[in-house]
């Protein structure tokens, strides 16, 4: 039996006992469909509360709201937070971030800007989750100016910029190749007493690498793992590909014997990388032993593994190697 059918149960016995189950067990019930993506039970389950007579808590509507919101149904979220207001229920900071959070993931960022200022007239105080939010749609959309605008604003309230905060900007401006503004972010960050953390440092490298920095990106590596942070798998991938298109094999083979040694494991990106590192020095038996040992490590290779072995083989100009990998696939 499942937790909800289970719960329901429980609710079953509690008014066949003839008393009434409390509204926090309504609320776990609730919680729980929109975990499994019950959307239209919890809708429900919603309506049959209200009905019966009970009276709805910050609670109830805060995790009708958060669960619409989390399942991308923000606007079934919106309708509740109307009803809310028309039976004079003041929404809290809760559900405001929820929703503000939930249209712009949906990249609706102009809603989320209205209903960021109603909250304020409403006299509900920003804090810094629903200002990350908001930094974080306009960052997606490219909005420089708004930005910087909410950042101010954020400043001037006197809402302190957490690492979240410098982590979606630092990110923007990485994605966005406007390397060297980051420095401020940076500067800034020391200077509210902001460290750095893992999610800072992997930005960084992808757009220091993406922009052909590889003696700054280097740097900013050795700095990372001097500091106790471990790159995921998808920045060794990243670091390898553009140590490999500089020529230095032998610094990436060091690369991907540290990613191993560090506990990471290495996908198919990390071994293409490598394996086109090889392929183009010609260094073919280099490249098939690594192919061995990605199989061997249960790694699947995928067309553009063979496709750089076949690449490979034909710069070297052993076609009847290349055509051998060709019919094996």
């Amino acid at each position: 039996m499942g937790k909800v059918n289970f719960g329901f149960a429980v609710v079953g016995n509690i008014f066949k006992s003839g008393f009434e189950p409390d509204i926090i067990i309504f609320n776990t019930l609730l919680k729980i469909l929109f975990k499994e993506n019950r959307v239209k039970d919890a809708i429900k389950l919603f309506n049959k509360i209200t009905d019966i007579g009970y009276t709805c808590t910050d609670v109830t509507y805060g995790t009708m709201v958060d669960g619409f919101c989390k399942t991308r149904n923000v606007d079934q979220a919106i309708k509740l937070l109307k009803n809310m207001k028309k039976g004079n229920r003041k929404p809290n900071i809760l559900i405001y971030n929820a929703i503000i959070d939930g249209l712009c993931k949906d990249k609706k960022i102009l809603r989320a800007q209205n209903l960021f200022e109603e909250m304020i007239y409403k006299g509900v105080v920003p804090n810094v989750i629903t200002y990350n939010s908001i930094i974080r749609g306009v960052c997606d959309l490219g909005m420089s100016k708004n930005v910087e605008c909410y950042v101010n604003k954020m400043v001037n309230s006197g809402v302190s910029p957490n690492i979240v905060t410098f982590n979606i900007m630092i990110d923007a401006l990485c994605k966005d190749r406007r390397i060297g503004k980051e420095q401020t972010l940076l500067e800034l960050m020391s200077s509210r007493s902001v460290s750095p953390n893992v999610v800072t440092y992997i930005s960084l490298i992808h757009g220091l690498c993406n922009s052909g920095q590889w003696e700054e990106t280097a740097k900013l590596f050795s700095e990372m793992i001097g500091r106790g942070f471990s790159p995921d798998v998808h920045t060794f991938s990243i670091l390898i590909d553009a140590i490999c298109k500089e020529g230095m094999v032998k610094q990436t083979h060091e690369l991907f014997d540290l990613t191993i040694e560090r506990g990471v494991e290495p996908n198919t990106i990390t071994y293409n990388a490598l394996m086109d590192g090889y392929c183009f020095q010609s260094r073919m038996d280099e490249a098939i032993k690594l192919l061995h040992s990605m199989v061997v490590r249960g790694c699947e290779p995928d067309v553009i593994s063979y496709t750089k072995l076949i690449n490979g083989y034909c710069k070297a100009k052993k076609l009847d190697e290349a055509m051998q990998i060709f019919e094996d696939v």
